[in-house]
């Protein structure tokens, strides 16, 4: 039973794929005869990896479905069941906080340049980590203010930014025509550390995390810029459908899991009655 080959049958996207290969090859570094695997030996095997628990019910689903199809639908590990833990509420920029943010930049340097274009290209189009490094210069249309990348899933998707990241975004690619390697076709590339290649996930993750830190905001993460960008998205009257649209997303349900910051004290912008009687 080779993991290669269970991960060859299925269509998965490549970063799932690659995703489900760490998981099952740290599986297989623990246990050789996979038939012998009980529900015992699986959570404490779980709760020795470190992970989360969105990431061992991550793992938990492709270890079965790896065993479900190498040895069969009555494998005793497959009754093994993790609790779902509600997690916590991420960090979301608010509007002084982002405008500060992106006042931080020191856009008189190359790195200036290309983090502003990022941040604000995160915050206006709700841009993943891995979407962001994965945007292509061939998929970029500056002077419309659009873009197509491969969203999660492995489909294409496409999105739109503001006038204002845009100028942020060519300024970037002034000096990219410098930096890039000569095959590098990716948008942002890094400025020091292997120099003019595609910037990856991990280093985007490190270089956001700095952002926070020199703006005095706090920790930042790449995926607290999705939750910003729709909910000051929501804040700033954009109804729900263009919303869901523009964040790259099958329905609107999926708008309320990035928007956790939003309380009935938001409501306070639209009262009826201050319009009805003429005080607005």
């Amino acid at each position: 039973m080779v993991i290669s080959e269970y991960l060859s049958q299925n269509s998965w996207a490549s970063s799932t794929r690659k995703k489900y290969k760490y998981i099952l090859g740290r599986f297989a570094d623990e246990f050789s005869e996979y038939s012998a695997v009980d529900a015992g030996d699986l959570l404490e095997w779980l709760d020795k990896t470190g992970w989360g628990n969105s990431q061992k019910r991550v793992a938990l689903s492709v270890v079965k479905g790896f065993l479900r199809w190498g040895c069969g639908s009555n494998h005793p590990a497959l009754s093994v069941r993790i609790k779902y833990l509600k997690p916590a509420r991420g960090r979301t920029l608010d509007w002084s906080s982002a405008f500060r943010l992106l006042c931080s930049f020191d856009t008189s340097c190359a790195k200036g340049r290309r983090d502003a274009a990022i941040a604000s290209l995160m915050i206006d189009s709700g841009l993943r980590a891995a979407e962001i490094c994965g945007l292509n210069i061939e998929r970029l249309n500056v002077s419309e203010g659009s873009f197509q990348v491969i969203i999660k899933g492995g489909n294409w998707g496409s999105g739109v930014f503001s006038e204002y990241t845009g100028s942020l975004i060519a300024s970037w690619l002034g000096e990219r025509r410098e930096i890039a390697s000569k095959n590098t076709r990716a948008v942002f590339v890094s400025t020091r550390r292997n120099k003019g290649n595609r910037l990856t996930v991990s280093g985007l993750q490190k270089i956001v995390n700095r952002w926070g830190e020199v703006a005095q905001i706090g920790q930042l993460s790449p995926h607290d810029f999705r939750r910003t960008f729709t909910t000051l998205s929501l804040k700033r009257g954009a109804p729900p459908r263009i919303l869901s649209e523009a964040g790259r997303w099958a329905n609107e349900d999926m708008i309320a899991t990035y928007t956790p910051s939003i309380t009935q004290d938001d409501f306070r912008a639209y009262f009826p009655i201050p319009r009805i009687v003429g005080l607005e």
